[in-house]
């Protein structure tokens, strides 16, 4: 659907840019067939166009060495003694957001797609259903004749007449009107333009180039009237003496009588006007702009895709603060920033994941400079303490209230799995309400990599064999996501 939707969008672009050409440069153009044919071809290349593989990317034109700033962001916690303790950190939980205005907005183009292609579907059947009542007398066009209609229309070979018109001398007239709509194939254009009104809907210039094709027909119509050899001030009052009706159904071409005058205008127009030609390759240089945007945006949507996916590793603590201790030897500062500089290490042989360190060395930085950071991932690097020793394990954190806690949950599933699988350490999913999770604007975990206090998992986590086994798991995870 979300292809679709993107073909949709380009494709209405593209159809009102040359649509917008046509006012600009065809509108006042005496040559008529010429309009006909720049209102066809617009259309079909408001269709194609969307449909190229051409792509530009315009980051290949910006400055190779521009620098791109990065905020670098990390976390001060006060020093952990029980879970029970960080739980109470922080602030007033944000109201998760599940209102989709994406969603919405789909949900309202397809009801309207719906609504007019019923529309559509209707007209063809009352179509059918007035062929099926209607006498029919078969000349060079079947010509059906009905009460059921107020206005002359012609359906591709179907010529239909009111029946109180057949046999007076301007039902001549009328059915040569008709016949060059048929001749012309001029059902084809307005099936073309009403499968388009019904999918563009939502554009008020597809409805008005409705309108113009509408109006281009009747030119050619009128045209072929007169140049069979009927006296134009008749033809002319003809048409001021018809019914003031609208056309009896929109998938026809018909008598119509509401564009009366601007008919009656053109008939008067000199039909020769050097310029014109030229103002019908115009329509080269729009498709050829069009062709260019598109691809651009098409480059741009392939850029952003295929960019490295970057996740935000944050060593917690640093500097001044140093988190959890044991016998002053072993802080919890270390040992984060030990593991994620292995994390980082080990990523770098992946060019489509990039891994940014919040530090990279024993410095203190303020909790909330990591709160901005522009990333597909974050996850805080901790270390856990508790004054009962036989605590253990390893936790993951996720925030209880967040815009990304439903993917947060799923890639916090996938990080238990995997940690689960370290002999003797057992992981756990939790939640909290940690400010760093809570405004995280992407999917954020906290990971406490076992108990400082306890003396087995302070023995597995100080061994740099394991912080690598440690390390694999998690890159295990962020390889899937990637």
């Amino acid at each position: 659907m979300e292809v679709f939707i993107r073909y949709i969008l380009l494709s209405t672009f593209c159809l009102s840019i040359l649509y917008a050409g046509y006012l600009i440069f065809q509108k006042r153009e005496t040559r008529i067939h010429q309009l006909r044919y720049y209102l066809l071809i617009s259309i079909v290349l408001s269709l194609i166009i969307p449909l190229s593989t051409l792509q530009i990317d315009l980051n290949l034109f910006q400055d190779k060495f521009e620098s791109e700033e990065i905020i670098q962001e990390t976390e001060n916690i006060a020093t952990i003694t029980d879970v029970t303790k960080i739980n109470q950190l922080d602030i007033k939980p944000k109201i998760e957001k599940n209102w989709n205005i994406s969603s919405f907005l789909i949900i309202i183009y397809l009801i309207g797609f719906i609504l007019f292609g019923l529309r559509l579907l209707f007209q063809f059947i009352k179509i059918i259903c007035l062929f099926g009542i209607s006498e029919k007398i078969k000349k060079e066009r079947i010509v059906l004749l009905s009460n059921k209609n107020g206005n002359s229309f012609t359906f591709f070979n179907w010529i239909f007449i009111p029946s109180y018109y057949y046999g007076e001398e301007e039902t001549k007239d009328i059915i040569s009107h008709e016949k060059i709509h048929a001749s012309q194939y001029h059902s084809i254009d307005l099936m073309l333009i009403e499968l388009l009104s019904a999918v563009m809907w939502f554009n008020p210039l597809v409805w008005m180039m409705k309108d113009s094709v509408q109006l281009v027909h009747e030119y050619l119509a009128d045209e072929g009237v007169l140049n069979t050899g009927t006296d134009k001030l008749k033809y002319q009052a003809l048409l001021i003496n018809q019914v003031a009706e609208e056309k009896f159904i929109c998938l026809s071409s018909g008598f119509n009588n509401s564009l009366i005058k601007k008919r009656m205008i053109m008939m008067t127009k000199n039909k020769f006007n050097r310029g014109s030609k030229l103002k019908f390759f115009a329509l080269i240089p729009l498709a050829t702009i069009l062709f260019i945007v598109v691809a651009c945006i098409k480059g741009q949507e392939v850029n952003k895709n295929s960019k490295a996916f970057t996740v935000v590793i944050d060593a917690g603590h640093g500097g001044k603060d140093s988190g959890v201790k044991f016998n002053d030897k072993i802080t919890e500062k270390d040992l984060s920033l030990s593991i994620a500089k292995m994390l980082k290490e080990k990523a770098s042989r992946d060019m489509k994941l990039n891994l940014i360190l919040t530090r990279e060395k024993d410095e203190f930085l303020e909790l909330n400079k990591r709160i901005n950071s522009d990333a597909d991932l974050f996850i805080s690097i901790h270390i856990n303490f508790s004054k009962n020793t036989d605590i253990s394990g390893i936790e993951c954190f996720i925030a209880k209230n967040s815009e990304n806690k439903t993917e947060s949950k799923n890639i916090g599933k996938l990080v238990v799995s995997e940690l689960n699988q370290l002999s003797g350490m057992k992981t756990s999913l939790k939640e909290t309400d940690f400010l760093v999770l809570r405004e995280s604007k992407c999917p954020a975990l906290l990971l406490n990599i076992g108990y400082i206090s306890n003396p087995y998992d302070l023995s597995f986590i100080t061994d740099k064999y394991n912080q690598g086994l440690i390390c694999d798991k998690i890159l295990n995870v962020i390889n899937q996501l990637n």
